[in-house]
């Protein structure tokens, strides 16, 4: 529901409501300042801009200049600033010479195409000075239907209401900096809503084990996995499980490794591919690991018997290409270059290069595997749902399979959002292991499993 037409509210006075918002989030960075340029575009988020230097100004500031977009276009809200701004007498801008701070509202959410020459010429020029830049709603030059890599480089982004799809993409995510948000009085039932899910610690939902509970009643799995020398991803994910809740696990592995693993992880039981029996029996199945390209035929039977699946890693890779369809309650576990792979199998025909164009596919490729995917990156999209991650600790090797191994404990133990709550487990995990050992390996990420439950 709009505010403005819903409610009759004059958009002048939305904008002002919005801008005063904003710009107690910049005062800060504004007094720390030599030379601090609004960029003003003639949409209204150039409005916006404006709005906030003419605060800034009557706050007292005269380190600022306001720099207009060459277009001779503008909206009436945003030439209602501009006159305001010119009246006060605040200083405008040709250049960013001594600048030190850009506060960007150049283009907004609704910009589509990329950019004319003019405006890439200046994004490059305050990306290649790297300037400091808060950008108003999305850093400029990023919009849904915007192809990739024409934005500002921001150091924080501040959102109005809402924030915007196109920040979480994984292109896109590094050029939005710290992204934070303001919330004008939007009257209730007229907050913009978003078209996604913001998964945070708060939406961790995985129930405290019983007294009663053991081996049995807290989930039996079974790991399909290693190959060659890759004996370390089964026995990653194996001890995940087991730090996620899992009571029992079972290792299918190859024959010559079986001594190996079965020394790294004592509690699991391990035995051959060839042994794998009717899967049916386990609560949960996860398929992948350092598997090799060798054992699809494990996978094939994984599909008709596992009454849950996970597959990740080389059982991707193998998934497409036996162009598998799930019959039943299937998660994989891409990351950005695996996601690659599932696309060309199964979306050939479909754009990626815009925000929206990506969203479209991730939905199309859900749909066709008949999966829920959780798309591993800076940002980790579970479903259509996403975790703002930004923990670079995070991507280590084997960090994937630890993972697996949380969301394959989940589906074990009956939880109802298994993939949800094993990348929030995971992502958690990470912060607490970052906080006490700065950088780590996956060996140490799995202590801190337990503790984050």
């Amino acid at each position: 529901m709009n505010a403005q037409e819903s409610f009759s509210i004059p958009g002048a006075s939305l904008m002002e409501d919005a801008s005063f918002s904003a710009y107690q989030l910049i005062r800060d960075d504004l007094s720390k300042a030599s030379k601090a340029t609004f960029l003003a575009g003639g949409g209204n988020n150039g409005g916006d801009a404006l709005a906030m230097a003419r605060l800034a100004y009557l706050d007292g500031f005269r380190n600022i200049v306001i720099l207009l977009s060459d277009s001779g276009k503008e909206t009436d809200l945003r030439a209602l600033q501009r006159t305001a701004c010119e009246r006060m007498g605040i200083p405008f801008a040709k250049d960013l010479d001594g600048v030190d701070l850009v506060i960007d509202g150049l283009f907004g959410i609704g910009l589509k195409g990329t950019p004319k020459s003019s405006y890439q010429c200046l994004i490059s020029e305050i990306n290649e000075k790297k300037i400091k830049v808060i950008s108003l709603d999305v850093p400029s030059g990023m919009g849904d239907n915007v192809p990739f890599g024409c934005a500002i480089n921001a150091c924080k982004t501040i959102c109005m209401g809402e924030r915007k799809t196109a920040l979480y993409i994984p292109a896109n995510r590094d050029l939005a900096g710290e992204i934070v948000t303001t919330f004008p009085f939007f009257p209730e039932g007229s907050k913009p809503e978003s078209d996604y899910g913001l998964l945070t610690d708060e939406d961790l939902d995985i129930k405290k084990l019983r007294g009663s509970d053991y081996k049995k009643t807290r989930g039996s799995v079974a790991i399909i996995g290693g190959s060659g020398r890759f004996t370390g991803a089964v026995v990653l994910s194996a001890k995940a499980a087991f730090h996620a809740g899992a009571g029992l696990v079972t290792i299918f592995t190859e024959r010559d490794l079986i001594p190996s693993i079965s020394k790294a992880i004592p509690s699991a039981m391990v035995t051959t591919y060839d042994d794998i029996p009717d899967l049916s029996t386990f609560d949960a199945v996860l398929c992948g690991p350092g598997m090799g390209s060798n054992h699809d035929d494990a996978l094939s039977f994984a599909l008709k018997s596992a009454k849950k699946l996970v597959v990740d890693a080389d059982g991707i890779r193998a998934f497409s290409r036996l162009k598998a369809v799930a019959s039943r309650s299937c998660i994989m576990t891409p990351h950005l270059g695996e996601y690659a792979v599932l696309l060309k199998t199964y979306c050939p025909e479909l754009e990626t290069d815009t925000p929206e164009a990506w969203l479209a596919a991730l939905k199309e490729v859900q749909e066709r595997t008949n999966s829920q995917l959780v798309v591993k990156a800076n940002t980790v999209w579970v479903g259509d749902s996403v975790i703002d991650g930004q923990n670079p600790s995070l991507g280590v090797a084997g960090s994937g399979d630890v993972l697996s191994g949380i969301i394959t404990a989940l589906c074990g133990s009956g939880n109802e959002k298994p993939a949800q709550n094993g990348a929030l487990l995971h992502q958690k995990a990470g912060r607490l292991a970052h906080q006490e050992l700065g950088m780590y390996s996956s060996d140490d990420l799995i202590r801190f499993i337990g503790k984050s439950l």
